[in-house]
């Protein structure tokens, strides 16, 4: 495993005795899940039921209860937990567990109103006679994943941008460092599968089988600072990948700026934010907008609009960031899984001077 990732992958809790494995179970319920079941989009002020629990007899109560409540049967989905994933129980052996709701890309004035009063309501029910022996859930199966495959963009689509890139700042023999592409890791040390996290055990920082993960290597913008081996050092660095929205492999693409090694992100580029930075490398390069060229600086002076500045009241002198890229729900998907990341390229960084 790449040195650089082995703090952010194995964490314990404030309790040192307790290890954090934020790790899936198993599929989530997304927006496709949802559409496919109820034949419509889930909009706006439109209720939806979900029920968590390790018991089959369990989940037809609930259900029950709720259509006697006049739900209509389409409306409510299920979130089994297995018995042969995780630990079941109250005590302190017991697993802790979550469940997260994300949205995108709503207008601001919408976000804001839904975090200030979340639509949300959470019943917790139990049994008075707990001598019913338990029915519990087979392990899930993960969903397979499909992808449109982008392999034909390598040669020499994505190696002609690249050197255009470098061509254009004057610098032919620019270093350039790829992504790391989580999913494929295995079985070589790095496995960001929820099952797999918890069998180990290590943290899988909270992934999610809606979204191919990919990392970039540490960064530093700061040449004057003296930087551990490992970390690519520039006074801008170019991030170079295929769009996964132009080439059919994602409904929404973020591009996250973490500060490290606190992994604290402090900005995102959307599929929007990307469109359209490599066309003016489409001289050089066939099906630029089947790419992103962005910039990340200190100081974005000269380097046009697709550039964020970083600057040192967020990632102070001397410090590092990393980048996620995330491809999140492949179009053409029945479960909104996400895109199969053998069939998609890896993202890369050039390390450039002024």
């Amino acid at each position: 495993m790449p040195e650089e990732l082995r703090d952010l992958l194995f964490a314990t809790a404030p309790n040192p005795a307790r290890l954090i494995v934020w790790s899936t179970i198993g599929n989530s319920n997304n927006h496709v899940v949802i559409e496919q079941q109820t034949g419509e989009k889930w909009e706006k002020n439109q209720q939806r039921f979900f029920i968590i629990t390790p018991d089959q007899a369990t989940e037809g109560d609930v259900a029950l209860a709720l259509k006697k409540a006049g739900v209509d049967a389409n409306q409510i989905f299920v979130e089994p937990v297995a018995a042969d994933v995780v630990k079941l129980g109250l005590d302190a052996a017991a697993d802790d567990f979550q469940t997260i709701l994300r949205y995108v890309q709503l207008p601001d004035d919408d976000g804001k109103a839904w975090r200030k009063r979340l639509p949300l309501t959470v019943l917790r029910v139990r049994y008075k006679d707990t001598s019913r022996p338990p029915e519990p859930y087979p392990v899930p199966t993960y969903d397979k994943k499909i992808a449109t495959s982008e392999l034909y963009l390598k040669k020499p689509d994505l190696e002609n941008l690249i050197s255009a890139v470098k061509q254009q700042w004057k610098q032919p023999n620019a270093d350039e460092s790829p992504f790391v592409v989580a999913e494929l890791m295995w079985p070589k040390g790095l496995d960001t599968i929820g099952q797999h996290c918890l069998a180990r055990p290590m943290n899988c920082l909270g992934d999610n089988q809606d979204d191919s993960f990919r990392i970039s290597p540490t960064i530093s913008l700061d040449p004057g600072a003296v930087i551990p081996d490992g970390v690519v050092q520039g006074d801008v660095v170019a991030v170079v990948g295929t769009l996964a929205t132009a080439t059919n492999n994602a409904t929404y693409v973020s591009l996250a700026i973490n500060s490290f090694p606190l992994v604290v992100s402090f900005d995102n580029l959307t599929n929007r934010n990307l469109a359209g930075s490599a066309s003016k490398f489409s001289k050089s390069a066939n099906n630029t907008d089947k790419f992103y060229v962005y910039y990340l600086s200190r100081d974005c002076a000269g380097l046009g609009s697709y550039c964020r500045e970083i600057p040192e009241s967020v990632v102070p002198f001397g410090g590092y960031i990393k980048l996620t890229e995330r491809n999140y729900v492949q179009p053409e998907s029945k479960t909104g899984r996400a895109p199969d990341a053998t069939q998609m390229l890896t993202p890369s960084v050039i390390i450039l001077k002024r």
